[in-house]
Formats: structure tokens, C-alpha cells, sequence
């Protein structure tokens, strides 16, 4: 074996981790990188957009507006960072 082959060689003979631990640390590795372990920003974005919704609600905002402003800001908050 030359020196060039030698990390496939090695590489080909460790067993590949499970699909449920890469997934898990892909996930993890997106969280990370939209910032979700630091939630201020979403905080600070969201509590203006709730109490607007809860003005023009009357108090009683509709599920799926709601649901729609509350990714709406986790992924606008992501986009920003």
C-alpha cells in the first residue's frame, strides 16, 4: 500500500454510525446554527408580533394566524443571524 491509499483503506474498514445518531447531530448542528440556543432574538421579535395579534384579535387570535407569525419569527430570526 502506498502512503495516498492508505486513509481509504482505513476509512473502508470503520463501520458507519447509525442513521439515527447523524440525523440527531445534523439537527443539532442546524439548531446551533439558527441560534436557538440563544432565544432572546426570538423573543424580542416575537413578543411585539403577539401583542399585535392579540390587539387585532380582540383577544382571541386565530390558531392558524398565530402559527403563521410564530415561525414566521423563528425563521425570519435565523435568516437575520
Amino acid at each position: 500500500m502506498t502512503g495516498a491509499s492508505q486513509p481509504l483503506a482505513l476509512a473502508a474498514k470503520l463501520p458507519e454510525a447509525p442513521l439515527s445518531y447523524r440525523l440527531a447531530r445534523r439537527v443539532a448542528e442546524y439548531a446551533r446554527l439558527m441560534r436557538l440556543d440563544r432565544p432572546v432574538g426570538t423573543w424580542l421579535l416575537l413578543w411585539p408580533a403577539l401583542w399585535a395579534l392579540w390587539i387585532a384579535g380582540a383577544g382571541r387570535p386565530r390558531p392558524r394566524v398565530l402559527l403563521v407569525f410564530v415561525l414566521g419569527v423563528v425563521v425570519m430570526r435565523a435568516a437575520g443571524c
